[in-house]
């Protein structure tokens, strides 16, 4: 029985030695490739912008041909007959070195309330060697009442206040300033004391004023208001310049007026 016992222990010894004979153990497993994960898939690339090619900017536009504005036509120097009129003979003039331009008017005229505005605008640059003075025609009888009211307003000192003021009242208002008392009432309405313009109105002084007034109608021929006469020599009326559509052409009258005042100015200087 010890005999079999060793027998055992010694096959045991054998097995768990290691000789050349003994069974190679078994090779260790293959090591295990790392896993990898696949990268993602790199986006689709953006489209190329398209560039849209800029036109050539538009060729130049040509220079705009300036026609060039030819000057006006020298004026034309006012004729004898066609512009004005020759007073013969020749009337004395007040007016010491200065040229003289006298307005015949009547209040009641239509035609001389049209003039003023013109009027004033030339007043405004007249040249200083031009003395204006206005005279109050004469007529007829139907003319002495508005006469004696501006002789009356210009003793008074009232003329450039109510000048225009009674043009208004007969062309616009309608109001009847030839009747005395419609005038005396009027003119106590414009702040004159009544009183004192009557008294003035029937005064010696106006009175003779009135008569100088029917003289000089009578002696410068006047036909019909208004005229202007410049240096008791010329006699123009705003009539005498018509356009085409037969209505006053009042700036050509007013540039005649300079070109005869020019005239009468060299004639004085020839002297």
């Amino acid at each position: 029985m010890i005999r079999s016992l060793l027998i055992a222990a010694l096959l045991v010894f054998g097995m768990s030695a290691c000789g050349e004979k003994s069974a190679p153990p078994p090779p260790p497993p293959p090591a295990k490739a790392p896993e990898v994960t696949p990268a993602p898939p790199s986006p689709p690339a953006a489209p190329a912008t398209k560039v849209t090619p800029v036109p050539p900017p538009p060729p130049a536009a040509p220079a705009t041909k300036v026609t060039p504005v030819p000057p006006p036509p020298p004026a034309t120097p006012p004729q004898a007959g066609l512009h004005y009129q020759l007073i013969s003979p020749p009337q004395p003039t007040d007016s010491g070195k200065k040229v003289e331009v006298l307005e015949f008017f009547w209040y009641g005229c239509p035609h001389c309330a049209h003039l003023q505005p013109t009027l004033r605008t030339w007043l405004k640059k007249k040249p200083a060697d031009v003395d204006f003075r206005r005279a109050p025609a004469v007529l007829g009888d139907s003319w002495i009442p508005l006469t004696w009211a501006y002789h009356t307003l210009d003793v008074m000192g009232l003329v450039e206040k109510l000048h225009d003021e009674v043009f208004a009242a007969i062309h616009e208002q309608r109001i009847r300033l030839s009747d005395q008392n419609v005038l005396f009432d009027w003119v106590a309405k414009q702040g004159v004391d009544r009183k004192q313009f009557i008294d003035t109105y029937n005064s010696f002084g106006v009175k003779s004023r009135g008569m100088r007034s029917i003289e000089m109608s009578r002696d410068y021929d006047i036909s019909s208001t208004p005229t202007l006469v410049v240096d008791g020599r010329y006699m123009l009326a705003p009539s005498m310049f018509l356009k085409p559509d037969k209505n006053i052409d009042y700036e050509r009258f007013s540039n005649v007026l300079d070109q005869v005042i020019a005239i009468a100015r060299k004639e004085r200087a020839g002297k």
